[in-house]
């Protein structure tokens, strides 16, 4: 193996990170998760490699079969992560859902706060100054709620950009991986003529 797991450990957080980030894996956890993490996948990596140089060596089914394959492997690949990443969206709306309540029934909360008492006839009426610190504490309120509302949103726009993402780039990697396969097969037919 070219890289080893000592050599990753001495790399940066910030480097690990990136790494990760560019093939497309989790980037959250500790510096030995994420060495561990980049690990397993170069690992992984140069199995696939092993497998691909010794399927290279044997003989080839009628029709391409083996590069058939490579993409039945792909794409059930994409099936995984399409089905992982809707789960996951599904339990964002939940958790987005559980908040919408919870914002609905502070807001009628504070409307039944701000409206004042019915007065009983010869009562004088409520300060003045108590209904405009009420009016104000829910102006604050509903802004802080909108604030929310707004974050949520622009963090649910940024989830689907980075699961937009992680499909370009294991599309991408799929795709070099694919022609790299080509290249080899290329490679050793001119080299067997």
């Amino acid at each position: 193996m070219a890289v080893t797991e000592e050599e990753l450990a001495k790399l940066r957080v910030v480097d690990l990170k990136a790494k990760l980030s560019e093939l497309g894996l989790p980037t959250q956890g500790l510096k030995s998760e994420l060495v561990e993490r980049l690990y397993q996948h170069l690992l992984a990596q140069e199995e696939a490699a092993n497998m691909e140089e010794g399927k290279d060596g044997g003989e080839m089914d009628e029709g391409g079969q083996e590069g058939d394959h490579t993409d039945q492997l792909g794409q059930a690949e994409n099936r995984e992560m399409e089905e992982q990443q809707q789960q996951e969206d599904m339990v964002v709306e939940e958790e987005e859902e559980e908040e919408g309540h919870e914002m609905q029934e502070q807001q009628q909360e504070l409307k039944q706060q701000a409206q004042p008492p019915q007065q009983e006839q010869g009562e004088p009426p409520q300060d003045q100054n108590e209904l405009l610190r009420k009016a104000r504490e829910q102006e604050e309120m509903l802004a802080r709620q909108r604030q929310l509302e707004e974050e949520r949103l622009m963090q649910q726009k940024v989830r689907e950009q980075q699961r937009l993402l992680e499909q370009q780039q294991q599309q991408k990697q799929q795709e070099d991986l694919y022609r790299l396969q080509e290249g080899s097969t290329e490679g050793k037919a001119e080299g067997g003529t």
